[in-house]
């Protein structure tokens, strides 16, 4: 697993087996949107946001040119 880039107002970071760097673009209750795993994930695939000394796990649910979208 590799730690993508920290969003600096979030101090969030992604995780994945991609080899890729990710950005968090959106957060809230439900989901999170990630911009630079659209090419390297797949529907299903889990993902992992860190932050704050909690950890979520997530799957990816739509795909599409803007990012990834986990809940």
């Amino acid at each position: 697993m590799i730690d993508g880039p920290r969003c600096s107002s979030t101090g969030l970071s992604v995780r994945t087996m991609s080899p890729a760097i990710a950005i968090i673009t959106e957060v809230s209750p439900s989901h999170f949107r990630v911009e630079g795993l659209s090419q390297f994930l797949r529907l299903d695939d889990c993902v992992l946001l860190e932050g704050g000394g909690r950890a979520c796990h997530g799957q990816a649910i739509r795909i599409d040119r803007r990012g990834v979208l986990v809940k």
